[in-house]
């Protein structure tokens, strides 16, 4: 239970701590300046506790240093008063269940890790566990085919200046280097990147036949770099014999997070939550403060939590992806109209529009976030896993979708939710629905009330000045219910681009028009490809997860 103190409560209280002060001179109780100095200095109350100024003054200066929680090595930055409050809150519903156990907490650790090894003392999985645990988790036991590389800076002047440098000279000429500037290490092993493109040099392509062979490249301030593939190691995809105690570590990790997730549900459900301080104008909630924690959605921990309006469940069913000839030769219309006078004739070639090959697809029931994944909820993201954080640049505003998110990124954040990215056939079939519609709301041309597209107020040159759908960039999530999908799925047409786990090669496909997307790339069959590592402001992410019909992991 979560509250806040009214004026009258906190004169009652200040009323009893005189009456408790008054009891000293009788002699029944203990009392002295320095208690009344701290119980005036509370800020907040968890069940019998209570929660310091000192020790909220005191977490604010930790995170400063970019620890224990606030990803941030910046001084200046201040971690916002819930967070601060939400982790001094759950380290007392932590202390709360040590002592129900009966356990103490040892010098110089914590009540997390205490309570970590007493479930991890409980951990026993079967055989059979560990193998259902390696089967779900395959993608973490593969390897890419990698390079592992030597550079070598060379100073302007130095003599060597050939095209290929023959691998005897090189060690050579890295010693040199190396003596160039005293002090300073000027070369060294980099380790192992995936087979491709050279480091620092992408135009270099390297392949296994090239291992042992030198390079130079010239940089554009004139310094010599030398580039040397030491050695290749080919892709490898492990079998569960091989990494039967990785899966034990890796299970035991996902049991002990369910756990202490499980722990600060249930307690701070039951434990009365009031913050005094009238200064924080806001209230905690448990599932909130539950949130905060790494492990399993909560949904898979107290059913009761599983809310209607957060996910749409997509029955499932067959379905054909890509566009059809109507569809196409749409597109290019459209495209001929608003998009060409911009970009030039040949533009909008229909052939452009061609390589989304029709084919007739099977998708299982799944459920599906009703819209994108908002910065806030990012941001808890970040915080609760000290998952990297966006740069300061890239930040939003509550309620807009997150943007400028990696594939690796947004499949982090899924996982972290219990859920995972939707395949890209999952997310077609989500915009078209059964009965193939051509936008995610159906069949009629897109206008400024259904999505937020390249219209009358975007900057870019193939903007559509017959409609203004009221931003000239991203909206808050859900501003267009004019463009729901008939299920309620939210903004799967505009807004911003969603990355999918479809993967091709080193790309990945990207579904959904987004705010600097031209008008006919609104249709559902739209699909781009983007670079794994691409970080855009136009590209964001919701997630998915199993219908209990279709496998594990669905919701309840």
């Amino acid at each position: 239970m979560t509250g806040r103190l009214s004026r009258a409560s906190r004169s009652r209280i200040l009323r009893m701590r005189i009456l408790t002060c008054a009891l000293v001179a009788l002699g029944f109780t203990g009392c002295g300046p320095s208690d009344q100095t701290a119980d005036l200095q509370i800020v907040a109350t968890v069940g019998s506790d209570t929660i310091s100024k000192e020790d909220y003054d005191h977490l604010i200066d930790l995170s400063r240093q970019g620890r224990p929680f606030i990803a941030t090595d910046n001084p200046s930055i201040v971690p916002k008063p819930r967070d601060i409050l939400t982790e001094l809150v759950k380290g007392l519903l932590l202390d709360q269940e040590l002592q129900a156990r009966g356990l103490t907490v040892d010098s110089g650790t914590s009540s997390r890790d205490t309570l970590a090894e007493a479930i991890a003392g409980e951990f026993d999985p079967t055989t059979e566990e560990l193998r259902q645990w390696f089967e779900a988790n395959t993608h973490r036991f593969s390897r890419k085919a990698q390079l592992r590389f030597l550079n070598a800076p060379l100073p302007p002047d130095h003599e060597q200046k050939a095209g290929e440098t023959a691998t005897e000279e090189f060690f050579g000429l890295c010693e040199a280097a190396d003596t160039a500037e005293a002090g300073k290490r000027r070369w060294g092993d980099i380790g192992w990147i995936q087979a491709g493109h050279a480091p620092w040099w992408p135009r270099t392509q390297w392949t296994p036949a090239a291992v042992g062979t030198t390079r130079r490249h010239d940089w554009p301030d004139g310094r010599l770099l030398l580039t040397q593939a030491m050695h290749f190691r080919p892709p490898a995809q492990f079998r569960f014999d091989q990494v039967v105690n990785h899966c034990r570590q890796g299970l035991k990790t996902e049991a002990i997070q369910a756990e202490i997730r499980r722990i600060l549900l249930r307690r701070a459900q039951e434990t009365s939550i009031v913050i005094v301080d009238e200064t924080l104008d806001f209230e905690l909630d448990p599932v909130l403060i539950a949130r905060t924690e790494p492990g399993p959605a909560l949904e898979t921990l107290d059913p009761a939590l599983g809310d209607a309006t957060t996910m749409v469940r997509i029955a499932g069913g067959t379905f054909t992806t890509g566009s059809t000839d109507a569809e196409i030769d749409e597109r290019v219309r459209i495209c001929k109209r608003y998009v060409e006078p911009a970009l030039g004739e040949g533009s909008c070639a229909r052939w452009k529009y061609e390589d989304e090959i029709q084919r007739r697809v099977m998708v299982k029931p799944f459920f599906m976030d009703r819209t994108e994944v908002r910065w806030e909820d990012y941001e808890l993201f970040v915080e609760a896993t000290r998952h990297r954080p966006l740069p300061e640049l890239w930040s939003g505003e509550p309620g807009f979708p997150v943007a400028n998110v990696n594939l690796e990124d947004a499949q982090a954040y899924c996982r972290w939710r219990g859920k995972r990215l939707p395949t890209a056939d999952e997310w077609e079939f989500a915009a078209r629905g059964v009965e193939g519609r051509r936008y995610p709301w159906g069949f009629e041309s897109p206008d400024g009330t259904r999505a937020n597209f390249c219209d009358s107020r975007c900057p870019k040159a193939w903007h559509n000045f017959n409609h203004d759908d009221g931003f000239a960039g991203p909206a808050p999530v859900g501003s267009f219910p004019a463009g729901a999908t008939p299920e309620g799925l939210l903004d799967m047409g505009g807004n911003i681009r969603e990355w999918t786990a479809t993967i091709n090669g080193d790309r990945a496909d990207v579904k959904g028009g987004g705010f600097f997307n031209a008008i006919d790339d609104m249709i559902a069959a739209d699909v781009r490809r983007n670079r794994l590592e691409v970080r855009d402001p136009t590209i964001g992410f919701r997630c998915v997860k199993n219908s209990p019909e279709a496998g594990s992991g669905g919701m309840p």
